[in-house]
């Protein structure tokens, strides 16, 4: 009986020692573990530490950087460059025709002749055509005009001007007679201009157009509203966002920018006594009215931009005749003439080329006219001044 309490005794040890050793060796585990972890956390936290640190380094620079430029500003705006700058912005604006414009000058009004037609008589005669807007407008433009608009449709540097059925489309719109031009400028010299003996107004009335000329003291031309969204071959809108390109595309349409993209040349000189479809002609002397056509077609078939040996069309270029030259930005040019145009190349050419269109025209009248399709040209930048005396914009 006493051995085997000794033996039972001796198990129990046995058992009590197992049991301490597993808690033993469980507790050095623990440990080992925490102190791993302890490690682990001390070492994220010095690495937190010096990330923090150099963030703050950059953000320092950075600040340091933006006071920079911030006194920078204030050392221009308080400078004579920014009134320059807003100015030139300012007329960019205008030329582009996105500011409304107020200021004294002319209204123009065309109606339908009220003759009453003879048996025989063309009656294609004895109304407005979009020629007759159009030279209305190119004499305006001669004469100094600012800024113009054709029943509430403001002339930009692309406006088309075409007659479509009953209407004549300008900006794409269809416009109806009565049309009622207005211009911003000096009334005096325009409706001079307008009057002089054998002048625009003289020839339309002739053919019983009527013809009301009126000087304003006070005349609000609107501003054109569709400039973003005109087609884009010159890469612009490729290559600015928001702001920016909203800047680059008033800078395209006020020509103070030059650009480059695929379109035609089209080079206009006289044949001077060449055979022309079997007959032989006289050199026949190039007339403005024969380029403003070219230009008014070209436009017609979306030209983006347009010179005329180098002289960007604006939306104040006149195309006037001089003695033996014709004026475009108050510049005399001669012969032979180079008309380029930035565009889709094809609808270009088309439209001049159609059949029994204006180059055929020309080309029977002793005109040689030479289209040739571009996959690059360059039209350079407008580099006179145009001057605003009378055109302010609306407050």
């Amino acid at each position: 009986m006493k051995l085997k309490n000794i033996q039972w005794a001796l198990v129990l040890i046995i058992l009590i020692l197992l049991i301490l050793l597993i808690l033993g060796v469980t507790l050095a585990l623990q440990l080992r573990v925490a102190r791993n972890m302890q490690s682990e956390g001390i070492r994220r936290t010095e690495e937190l530490s010096s990330q923090v640190a150099t963030t703050k380094k950059e953000c320092d620079a950075l600040q340091a950087e933006v006071s920079r430029i911030s006194a920078q500003l204030d050392r221009l705006s308080a400078g004579p460059l920014v009134p320059q700058a807003k100015e030139s912005m300012g007329s960019a604006e205008i030329l582009a025709g996105v500011t409304e414009l107020t200021g004294n000058g002319v209204e123009v009004t065309l109606k339908d002749s009220s003759i009453s037609l003879e048996p025989g008589d063309n009656p294609n005669l004895y109304v407005v055509h979009d020629e007759d807007i159009l030279k209305v407008v190119n004499e305006l433009k001669a004469a100094g005009a600012e800024a113009i608009s054709v029943n509430g449709q403001r002339l930009i540097a692309t406006t088309e001007i075409n007659c479509s059925g009953p209407t004549i489309r300008v900006n794409k719109k269809p416009l109806t007679p009565p049309f009622v031009i207005t211009a911003i400028g000096n009334p005096e010299t325009m409706e001079s201009s307008l009057k002089m003996k054998g002048g625009v107004a003289e020839i339309l009335q002739f053919y019983g157009v009527q013809v009301l000329i009126k000087k304003l003291s006070q005349i609000t031309i609107p501003a054109y509203t569709d400039l973003f969204a005109a087609p884009d071959n010159t890469g612009i809108r490729q290559n600015e966002a928001n702001d920016v390109l909203e800047i680059a595309k008033i800078k395209q349409y006020a020509g103070i920018v030059p650009l480059s993209g695929p379109g035609v040349e089209i080079s206009v000189e006289s044949f001077s006594g060449q055979a022309v479809s079997g007959s032989v002609y006289d050199c026949k002397s190039i007339t403005d009215e024969d380029l403003l056509k070219i230009v008014n077609d070209l436009r017609n078939a979306g030209a983006e931009a347009i010179a005329i040996n180098d002289q960007r069309l604006l939306a104040t270029s006149e195309i006037r005749l001089a003695g033996n030259h014709i004026n475009v930005n108050a510049i005399p040019l001669s012969p032979p003439y180079l008309i380029a145009a930035i565009g889709n190349a094809s609808a270009l050419k088309s439209r001049l080329e159609i059949k029994e269109g204006l180059v055929e025209y020309l080309k029977k009248s002793g005109v040689s006219v030479k289209v040739k399709v571009k996959d690059k040209l360059t039209i350079p930048s407008f580099t006179g001044t145009v001057k605003f005396e009378y055109a302010k914009p609306v407050q």
